[in-house]
């Protein structure tokens, strides 16, 4: 007992720090304790997810895989990448960070919920509080009247979610008569598959997607991220993706692989919407983050379509894709905390125009990262693209594999906008001085995107390597 209790450390840490912030009420005034205590939680929970790696925390319940420990370092990487941005935001801004933290740490312990659960009830719960996290950064931090509709939005999808999730897992004990990933997945191998059990499997599927916000249930980031405030937007676009993408692939691999025939038409026609949706949103954009976000869509879209493998090849690829993309974003995001004009944080493209002339240093990180998103090498992103177009040749996916490239065609047309706003606009308009943080972000991520530029095969090859190393 007390050996599973030490092994669920990672997850104690959390809830304490959880409990600590529901307990205790913050003032505007206190941003920096707020800050540290959260960031202190961070730390302590991440060092002994890395020192109990791949340990039965609650058994039958968690388990570690490969690349469990490589998407918490994913998960916490972006989580402490956006407290070291957003302190100076809520110091001048004087808004309470009580809120924002204790959504964050949530978000945080249902991350790790979903990275290293084996039954859907555990599944559930991490949807259920990563939900509930999203559901206060949405109304809490960043309410405003225009985003009104788009919340309650949100909040009837989620509900509706919750409650045919519920219906699934009832179904499915029923059938099965356990919620284990083992159980579930040796029962569809030795038995015939009906709708009603591919609806309950679709139903899981399709809570991941909408927590992804792929298409066509993207509506309610895309709307949204216009109008929210850049910590929050740099939530969504950083913290909860990788820890979603590990849950889904788990899920994929271990439930849903003996249905793999009857889910592959789904994945293919998802997978080419969100690419399609995406690239066509963010050529029609005027708003600097919600290109960025239609940009998500397009690239969770490209994931999807090697989801229709179910091979370990194809899920390697999928989280080497993840990789440089979660870099490039973060890349993007950073240079978006280091821009502002009369305290406020640049949103249309107009309001970008002449930022080279300004801001050089910024406006060539960010033009790096845009670019790393299209897969231009030598870029970390190209050799995202190249292990995509590898898995569709393998699988001789022609068609696919060209309509993505015409499909980067028109994500690159959105992207060359901003670039032409950057260095071939000019404005009068004087960018307030950025923060030292900022410089330090952006030299740590060229740093990292030269590292994956010089040495490709040392990354790629040793990912395994490393995950297993670890415990």
């Amino acid at each position: 007992m007390l050996e599973q209790i030490i092994y669920a450390m990672p997850l104690l840490v959390l809830f304490v720090g959880i409990g600590y912030f529901s307990l205790f009420e913050f003032r505007d005034n206190e941003v920096l304790f707020t800050f540290k205590i959260t960031r202190l939680t961070l730390v302590m929970s991440f060092v002994f997810a890395v020192i109990f790696y791949n340990k039965p925390m609650i058994a039958g319940l968690v388990r570690a895989n490969n690349y469990s420990l490589l998407f918490q370092v994913l998960l916490y990487g972006g989580t402490m990448t956006l407290l070291f941005m957003s302190r100076k935001w809520f110091a001048v801004m004087k808004e309470s960070t009580h809120m924002f933290c204790y959504a964050l740490l949530l978000s945080v312990f249902a991350g790790n919920l979903l990275i290293t659960s084996r039954n859907l009830a555990l599944t559930f719960g991490g949807f259920i509080l990563l939900m509930l996290s999203n559901l206060l950064f949405l109304r809490k931090i960043a309410y405003k009247k225009e985003n009104a509709i788009n919340v309650k939005i949100y909040s009837i999808s989620a509900a509706l979610s919750v409650l045919f999730l519920i219906a699934a897992i009832v179904f499915l004990f029923e059938k099965v008569g356990s919620l284990d990933y083992v159980w579930l997945k040796l029962y569809f191998e030795e038995n015939s598959f009906g709708i009603v059990s591919f609806c309950a499997v679709s139903v899981f599927i399709l809570t991941f997607m909408f927590l992804l916000a792929i298409a066509p249930l993207h509506f309610w980031f895309t709307e949204i991220s216009g109008r929210v405030t850049l910590p929050v937007f740099g939530y969504f676009m950083l913290v909860p993706l990788s820890a979603i993408w590990a849950g889904l692939i788990r899920f994929n691999l271990e439930v849903a692989a003996p249905i793999s025939q009857f889910l592959r038409l789904f994945y293919i026609g998802v997978g080419l919407a969100s690419v399609t949706l995406g690239a066509i949103g963010a050529c029609s954009g005027k708003n600097m983050r919600k290109i960025l976000a239609y940009s998500a869509v397009f690239h969770q879209g490209i994931m999807l379509l090697l989801m229709q493998y179910f091979t370990l090849h194809a899920t390697d690829a999928v989280f080497e894709y993840l990789m440089v993309y979660l870099l490039a974003v973060w890349g993007a995001c950073i240079c978006l905390f280091g821009l502002k004009i009369r305290g406020e944080y640049l949103f249309t493209l107009d309001e970008f125009a002449g930022v080279a002339f300004r801001r050089p240093y910024i406006a060539a990180v960010l033009t790096i990262a845009l670019f790393s998103m299209l897969g231009l090498p030598p870029l970390a992103g190209f050799w995202g693209i190249f292990r995509v177009t590898e898995v569709l040749m393998y699988h001789g996916n022609f068609y696919q594999m060209l309509y993505l490239i015409v499909m980067l065609m028109c994500m690159g047309f959105a992207f060359l906008r901003v670039v032409q706003n950057i260095y071939f606009e000019n404005s009068h308009e004087v960018l307030d001085k950025s923060d030292k943080g900022t410089y330090v972000g952006l030299t740590a991520f060229i740093v990292m995107m030269v590292f994956m530029m010089c040495f490709p095969h040392y990354w790629i090859e040793n990912l395994n390597f490393i995950a297993e190393g670890m415990h």
